[in-house]
This record gives structure tokens, sequence and C-alpha cells, in this order.
């Protein structure tokens, strides 16, 4: 995407071993707001918290996504919680084969939105877009879900094609520059 790869991304990863005590560390750290979520990336810390979980692949898909939060956080400050979110959502999907690097698709995101959209709820994509990054979260936090689902398949679309991909790049380095 061109950016300067090369910078150090400082971030230290604390790995719990089950929810329980991930809740209790959220509980002392003044971080309960984030009970619910199987992660947390901590700007002002350079920390991701994470734990455990049955399925161990999960776990790993979760760093992936907090990393991806750590890495915008570095190289662009000042993206829009929507975008933060959804690349963050695409890299908990990121794989590798002997080819290189891909992404499978994100079920449950495709899942949410077309629920969304049949019931209704799904977001104009130029509100979408237009929503505050301070009442994106404030909803998101909130248990709409279909935000995070719908960012992330938006950052989807956007990297289907190169022409959609180039617009992102773009996009990523207007906000890089505030």
């Amino acid at each position: 995407m061109s950016f300067d790869m090369h910078r150090t991304v400082p971030v230290n990863i604390l790995i719990l071993k089950d929810s329980a005590a991930y809740r209790n560390y959220l509980v002392r750290r003044n971080r309960g707001m984030a009970v619910a979520s199987y992660g947390l990336y901590i700007p002002s810390e350079h920390q991701i918290v994470v734990y455990v979980r049955k399925n161990r692949n999960l776990t790993f898909k979760t760093i992936k996504h907090e990393v991806s939060h750590a890495v915008v956080d570095t190289i662009v400050p000042y993206a829009p919680a929507w975008l933060n979110e959804g690349l963050a959502e695409q890299m908990e999907m990121l794989e590798r084969d002997e080819t290189g690097l891909y992404f499978e698709r994100h079920r449950e995101n495709r899942w949410v939105v077309a629920q969304a959209r049949q019931q209704g709820r799904l977001s104009d994509i130029d509100r979408f877009l237009k929503l505050p990054s301070e009442k994106w979260r404030h909803s998101d936090s909130s248990g709409n879900g279909s935000l995070r689902a719908q960012s992330g398949q938006f950052v989807a679309f956007l990297l289907a094609k190169p022409t959609s991909r180039n617009f992102l790049v773009r996009l990523m380095h207007n906000f890089n520059r505030g």
C-alpha cells in the first residue's frame, strides 16, 4: 500500500488463559466496556490483550485483527472508525499458502449484512461513510453488530478489484496526512 512499512509498530501482546481472566484484567484496568470482546488493542499502552479460546485458530484470528488496529494506528492515525474496523475485519481473514497471502471470505460478516439488509437495518452507504467515528464506536459498542460487519464487507469490496483497491490506498494516504 506504499506506506513506510519498515517503521516499527510497537506492541506487546498479552495472552490470558481464558475469558474470565480477560474480563478480570479489563475490569482491573478500567476497560470494562470491552468485556464482550475477544480481544482489545489499547493504543495509549501499545498493548493487545486477548485470551485463549477453545478453538485456538479463533485466538490467532483475534490477534491478527488487533495487530491490524496497531498497524493502522501507527501508519494511518486519522483513519475513521469504519475504515479501521473494516481493515481489521479483513486482516483476521488473512491466510497464507504456498502461493502467498490471500483473504478468506468472512462468512459471519456476510451473514450479518444479509440479515440487516433483509430486516431493513442496513445503513445507506452515504450515511454509513459520513458517520463520525465517535458515533460509529458508540453504535458499535451498543450492540449494532451490523456496522462492524458492514465495515468489513465494504473494505472487502474495495480490496476485491485493482481500481477500488487503488481508491482505498489513496483514501488511506489522505487520512495519513490528516
